[in-house]
């Protein structure tokens, strides 16, 4: 199997300059941080709802790659370390979790936070918490607020395999 979790046909994010035609002026580093803060945030959330809906899997390839580029970025080790213990691959995990505590502790003296450190402690509990719900991970991703609404549910998952929009 391929270890990264990335689909042959997928290519590693292409990272692409801040305000590219912003010129060099020192007055445009403050803006270029801060847009590339808001963007790395909604590539974690974007990553995150990737996960939560079962892709964990298709999301490790890019995730590496990003705590590579971002090492002391705890938010992308906490989605890399789940999407691996959902993808069936613990060990990875608690390996990962092991890189991140050994070089917070290298360059800054600290321990991971406390998010981290409860994943952990998830990860050696095997917490069902981790795992997709059935209800997301049902074939027609259907959630239970739906229950008990199969005439809905059986026609919501017509239309969706029928139509690239459905509303």
């Amino acid at each position: 199997g391929d270890q990264t979790g990335m689909r042959g046909d997928q290519q590693p994010p292409q990272t692409l300059e801040v305000l590219p035609d912003g010129g060099d002026g020192a007055w445009l580093a403050p803006h270029r941080s801060r847009l590339e803060e808001v963007r790395l945030r909604l590539t974690e959330d974007h990553l995150a709802a990737r996960i939560a809906l079962g892709a964990a899997g298709q999301v490790i390839g890019e995730l590496d790659t990003l705590v590579t580029a971002h090492p002391l970025r705890e938010g992308l080790w906490r989605l890399l370390i789940t999407a691996l213990y959902q993808s069936g691959r613990q060990a990875d995990a608690l390996a990962a979790y092991r890189r991140i505590q050994r070089l917070l502790d290298d360059e800054l003296g600290l321990d991971p936070g406390v998010e981290l450190q409860a994943l952990e402690t998830q990860i050696l509990r095997q917490d069902a918490a981790l795992t997709l719900p059935t209800s997301i991970a049902g074939p027609t991703g259907v959630s239970s607020s739906l229950l008990g609404r199969e005439a809905d549910i059986s026609v919501l998952s017509r239309l969706v395999s029928e139509h690239r929009l459905t509303t």
